[in-house]
């Protein structure tokens, strides 16, 4: 899609994937490399700024936002000349090399990107660009959602950092990379989606709810690697159980505390007014027993 802004450039915006496991698997999937939806976005690109004499905003959400950084570091040097900045939105990286290249670097300074507290797919493979993290008004996977991003009045709401569960997704996820190499992991990852089909899970919501052990056993089936590599993933997955259990008990105790808070604090606001009532009473008390002393000593005198 192609919209004319108010300030006079124009923003090229690329789809990205929906809040399905499918959507997850395209975006995952991008760890292969360049893939066909590159070539077309970058063809995209070019056939549109040849015609467009403004200077050029490009973005995107998700994968779109993969598909953005990829067209405007692909495209020809008089095109990119005339990109002001490049938005992606929650979105995956590229393999490590990409990064790297002349031509990415070349365009760094016009990278921006965006994620939520608990991004999962803006984790995922390599970024090199200026990061900000928004405050989303969703829980858990579904701050993938752009829409839950806490907006006041024509800016982002931000926040500090990424929360403790998208740092533990991003650790694991580059120990298993790292674990069984960069060119197994489509046959990881096939084997992963492969066992969420099976077992029913076709969006955010289902996730939430499944069996990890189930799923880390699923991972350590994958074929095609060596024993080496193997025992490499049965570490990882082990160390990703044992860290995941302490995460999911911390996030568990904060749950109960936000709901004993939620019952307290009415108790605790009563308790003070009463205080402050109390505490009023008594300064009146005060003052007028002064007042009163003081009446009779002039009257005395």
């Amino acid at each position: 899609v192609t919209v004319e802004l108010p300030d006079g450039t124009v923003y090229i915006s690329f789809r990205g994937t929906d809040d399905t496991i499918i959507g997850w698997k395209e975006d995952f999937n991008l760890s292969n490399g360049i893939v066909p939806s590159h070539k077309r976005a970058l063809e995209y690109l070019e056939k549109e700024g040849r015609y467009i004499q403004s200077m050029l905003r490009i973005g995107g959400h998700s994968k779109g936002g993969n598909l953005a950084v990829f067209a405007a570091v692909s495209c020809s040097n008089s095109l990119k000349k005339r990109i002001r900045g490049v938005y992606e939105y929650d979105a995956p990286g590229f393999p490590e090399p990409m990064v790297h290249r002349y031509d990415y670097l070349e365009m760094r300074d016009r990278l921006f990107s965006y994620v939520p507290e608990r991004s999962v797919i803006g984790c995922l493979l390599e970024h090199n660009a200026d990061t900000k993290i928004v405050q989303s008004e969703n829980e858990g996977l579904k701050q993938h959602q752009a829409a839950s991003w806490v907006v006041e009045d024509d800016r982002f709401c931000y926040v500090p950092s990424r929360d403790e569960a998208s740092l533990f997704i991003e650790k694991y996820i580059k120990m298993v990379m790292d674990d069984v190499g960069p060119e197994n992991m489509e046959t990881v990852f096939e084997t992963l989606f492969t066992f969420f089909e099976s077992a029913g899970i076709t969006d955010y919501e289902a996730l939430r709810s499944f069996d990890a052990g189930d799923m880390l056993r699923t991972l350590y089936s994958v074929t095609g690697i060596t024993e080496d590599q193997r025992h490499l993933l049965e570490h990882t997955l082990k160390l990703a159980v044992s860290d995941l259990s302490r995460l999911l008990y911390k996030e568990k105790i904060e749950s109960y505390i936000k709901r004993l808070d939620a019952v307290i604090a009415p108790e605790e606001a009563s308790r003070t007014k009463s205080s402050l009532r109390r505490t009023s009473r008594e300064k009146k008390e005060s003052a007028d027993k002064e007042k009163k002393e003081k009446e009779s000593k002039e009257n005395l005198g």
